[in-house]
């Protein structure tokens, strides 16, 4: 989620170093690589905003994209970042108990060919 007044934007500065290697990491996915990408940093850094810059690039490259958050006060959830990726990937709202996820889980394998 982008932080701050929705609809206003304003330039990336001093983040080229950063957002130059984030674009590396794109031109790999768009070459058919899949990644994963973990930024690490105190709040209030830019690390929102430079995932708000990626997303809209990957969107426009046709990339997909999912997105999970760890959490400073969450570490003894663990795999959480991940649980928040499996759940965006089969469609399925933090809500969703667990015979519908295995629903969503099972008729998303089935759609890559897994049964």
């Amino acid at each position: 989620k982008t932080r701050g007044l929705e609809g206003l934007s304003s330039p990336l500065v001093g983040r080229d170093q950063e957002l130059e290697a984030l674009r590396g990491v794109l031109r790999q996915l768009v070459g058919g690589r899949g990644g994963v990408v973990a930024l690490v940093g105190g709040a209030g850094i830019g690390k929102s905003r430079l995932v708000a810059e990626l997303r809209s690039e990957a969107a426009v490259a046709g990339v997909g994209w999912f997105e999970g958050r760890a959490l400073s006060y969450g570490q003894s959830l663990a795999y959480h970042p991940w649980q928040q990726l499996g759940r965006q990937m089969i469609g399925a709202t933090s809500a969703e108990g667990g015979a519908a996820v295995r629903d969503r889980l099972r008729e998303f394998a089935r759609g890559l060919g897994l049964s």
